[in-house]
C-alpha cells in the first residue's frame, strides 16, 4: 500500500506542475500580445496641392509614419484618388492621410 500511496503522490504532484507550467505560459503569451501601453491612433485625412519635385513616394515619406508599408500606402492612395497610374500633375489637388494620436 506504502508504494502505492508514492505512485499516487508522484502522479499529483506532476498534474500540479503541469497546471501551473500551463497557466504561467498562458500569462506570458497574454502579456506578450497586450498593446495596451501603446498610444491609439486615429486616421485623418487632408487635401494636398502637387508641387513641381512631388511624386507619390515624396508624399507618402512625408505623410506616412510607419503605420503602412511604402507600397500599401501608394496604393491606397491611388485608389482613394481613382488614379489609373501613380503620375501626379503638379497643381492637382490630391487626398491623402496620416496618423496622429491626437484627437483633432
Amino acid at each position: 500500500m506504502k508504494g502505492k500511496n508514492s505512485i499516487n503522490l508522484v502522479k499529483v504532484l506532476i498534474i500540479t506542475f503541469s497546471i501551473a507550467a500551463i497557466i504561467s505560459l498562458g500569462s506570458i503569451i497574454v502579456k506578450a500580445s497586450d498593446n495596451s501601453h501603446k498610444k491609439e491612433e486615429y486616421r485623418y485625412y487632408t487635401s494636398i496641392t502637387i508641387e513641381d519635385s512631388d511624386t507619390l513616394w515624396s508624399i507618402e515619406d512625408k505623410y506616412n509614419n510607419g503605420n503602412e508599408d511604402k507600397n500599401t500606402y501608394i496604393n491606397n492612395i491611388i485608389q482613394l484618388n481613382n488614379m489609373n497610374s501613380d503620375v501626379i500633375k503638379k497643381g492637382s489637388n490630391i487626398l491623402v492621410y496620416y496618423y496622429s494620436d491626437q484627437i483633432k
